[in-house]
């Protein structure tokens, strides 16, 4: 799919308004400096030799490096944090140069990807130095040219101790993946001592199991897309969005076989957030619940009675779908991309990784920030399961066009309303409108 071409003289505007608007509802664009603390200082590689920045008079403060981060991985409170770690040991190594640190939402025309497209179209001079993105997003980010390819700057070792799917265009990583949410199940331990493992060993009478099955707002796509690629099937061929009729049809009819044996009861159909799902497990009304990783520690399932595992999948093979979010070095200035890189480097340190991962209640995604983000070892070995599988959502752009066609079906099924050969075909013929 293309872009509607929009006029540069709109896309002003409209950055100029956002920019504004972003800056008030956020706090301070560059975080409160707190007084010298003694801190562990994250472990390293060596980093480049400090460098002049490009186009800055001498006796000139030199212009402070600027990251975007998603606002819900911005502490409220800095000091101590792994931002004020970060940002101690990039300030300490470049003998004073600052880090603006931009909170941006990740969602609609006000968000990440919205902003970067927009700046980079209408004021590159105040584009970032680097980004944590959502990795759906970045082959639209790659297309427009504002992601730049990483190898050469990197280790190779950078890229074998990387979890999640290495994200290349052409053969060139245009982004190192750093933290990921997977979805795993939640299972309630009295009543099933052990978890089941396909679909096949959810028993009728036994397991109740909740996912968001409410229409619209709910994430009701998720439970077909997981299933759907533990199949093997992908959603997107090239720039096309695409579906495997065949394994769409073989979740569809499981998925109706779910609702007829009440292992899916009606009050999923009204669950239209993993957060509905996580209070039904909480309050026994069901006995398994598919969550992300994030919201099972919101609600500190670990304190007892919770066990965790893959979730069920058709073939029994261990699967999941997983947001990840990816650093991606956006700034067009050779020198500044240096900078960038070294502030990386800092954040890829096992230590500040696992330090990031536990306070944003996610998961590092890489091996050796794993073993210290983790210490129960049956649970670590749970997550190197997952995400060496771990599929990343489809990019934003099939998301867009598949999500609400899958919903609209998987909705009719569970809800009786459509027989899953009749969903099937429905999306098929829908699909092929659309190319």
């Amino acid at each position: 799919m293309s872009f509607s071409p929009i006029t540069r003289a709109g896309w002003l505007i409209a950055v100029l308004v956002i920019m504004l608007l972003a800056g008030c509802a956020t706090r301070s664009e560059t975080p409160p400096q707190p007084e010298p603390v003694s801190t562990a200082q994250p472990t390293a590689a060596p980093a480049a030799a400090p460098t002049a920045d490009a186009g800055e008079p001498d006796g000139t403060e030199p212009r402070p490096l600027t990251v975007w981060l998603p606002a819900e991985l911005v502490p409220g409170e800095m000091e101590g944090s792994y931002l004020d770690v970060a940002i101690q040991a990039f300030e300490n190594q470049q003998s004073g140069r600052q880090v603006r640190i931009q909170p941006k939402g990740m969602t609609g025309a006000g968000g990440m990807l919205g902003l970067l497209l927009a700046t980079y179209a209408a004021a590159p001079a105040l584009m970032p130095d680097l980004a944590l993105v959502d990795a759906a997003d970045l082959p639209r980010l790659a297309e427009a040219g504002i992601a730049y390819p990483l190898d050469p700057y990197l280790p190779k070792d950078t890229w074998q101790v990387i979890y999640a799917l290495a994200l290349r265009k052409d053969q060139d990583h245009m982004a190192v993946p750093y933290l990921t949410d997977p979805l795993i199940l939640a299972y309630d331990t009295a009543s099933h001592a052990t978890p089941p493992r396909s679909w096949a060993a959810t028993m009728p009478g036994t397991s109740q199991m909740a996912f968001p099955a409410a229409v619209p707002v709910g994430d009701l796509s998720d439970a077909f897309m997981l299933q759907y690629t533990a199949l093997g099937g992908i959603f997107n061929d090239g720039s096309t969005a695409t579906l495997d009729l065949s394994k769409t049809g073989q979740v569809l009819r499981t998925l109706d076989a779910y609702i007829t044996n009440k292992v899916v009861t009606a009050s999923s159909l009204e669950m239209s957030t993993y957060q509905d799902c996580a209070d039904a497990l909480q309050r026994n009304q069901v006995n398994l619940a598919v969550l992300p990783y994030s919201v099972y520690r919101a609600n500190r399932f670990s304190a007892g009675g919770v066990g965790i595992a893959t979730v069920p999948t058709i073939n029994g093979k261990p699967a999941t779908l997983t947001r990840t979010l990816v650093w991606v070095v956006t700034t067009a200035d050779a020198e500044r991309r240096t900078l960038a890189l070294d502030y990386l480097r800092l954040m890829l340190a096992p230590e500040l990784a696992a330090q990031c991962a536990g306070e944003c209640l996610l998961l590092p995604a890489q091996r050796q920030a794993l073993e210290l983000a983790v210490s129960d070892a049956q649970q670590r070995a749970l997550f190197e399961t997952l995400l060496a599988t771990a599929d990343t959502l489809p990019d934003g752009r099939a998301q867009q066009v598949i999500r609400p066609l899958i919903g609209q079906a998987v909705d009719g099924v569970l809800r009786q309303q459509v027989s899953p050969e009749e969903a099937t075909e429905s999306l098929g013929k829908a699909i092929e409108a659309m190319r």
